[in-house]
């Protein structure tokens, strides 16, 4: 990535022109009330990261951020999330493990949505729901080599939200680290990330 991105100028006469990144940069004010955990110092790169996110939800299209362990893409995810979305977008986390089934996975996305009448269901309206899910690939291995958590979001991701019941306004955001340190993190199917 660059140091620039391409945007619009206050300037009148310069219509288009490139920008430094952390131009856009927020004012950090850290109060000694602060906790230390609660504490996020934008860097370049966490800007165009946040920057991205934004685009690709706002555009309805799904992401999945793949990176080594300890790298900030939950915490930049995150944080995007929580403060810097507009407030038309809920969202809603999930964070897998190796002992996550299809059913849990299931039922907690069933659990945050609400009827709006027989067979439809959804954020409440004028909203979209935003999942963002943690750890993606982490779910065990069954016997014949499958994730069956995972191959419920690809199944429910082919079918743009529209499962067994109808689903609208919705995005996925995916977290996926790959393994370090003999954490149990196994392969991401290839049909998932295509």
């Amino acid at each position: 990535m660059t140091n620039y991105s391409l945007g619009f100028s206050n300037n009148p006469a310069l219509q288009i022109c490139w920008e430094l990144w952390t131009k856009s940069m927020p004012e950090l004010n850290i109060t000694p009330e602060s906790k230390f955990q609660d504490i996020i110092v934008p860097t370049m790169d966490t800007i165009r990261s946040e920057y991205l996110i934004e685009m690709l939800l706002v555009n309805k299209k799904q992401l999945m951020c793949i990176g080594p362990t300890g790298t900030g893409k939950s915490l930049t995810i995150a944080n995007k999330l929580s403060f810097g979305m507009a407030e038309e977008y809920v969202s809603n986390f999930l964070m897998f493990s190796a002992r996550t089934s299809a059913n849990q996975t299931q039922d907690i996305i069933d659990s945050k949505l609400d009827k709006r009448r027989k067979g439809v269901f959804g954020p409440p309206l004028g909203k979209e729901f935003v999942f963002f899910i943690d750890d993606f690939n982490m779910p065990a291995l069954e016997v014949y080599g499958a994730q069956p958590p995972i191959e419920l979001i690809r199944q429910w991701l082919d079918h743009k939200g529209e499962l067994y019941e109808i689903i609208y306004n919705r995005s996925i955001s995916l977290d996926i680290s790959s393994p370090l340190n003999g954490l149990s993190y196994f392969p991401l199917s290839c049909r998932i990330s295509k």
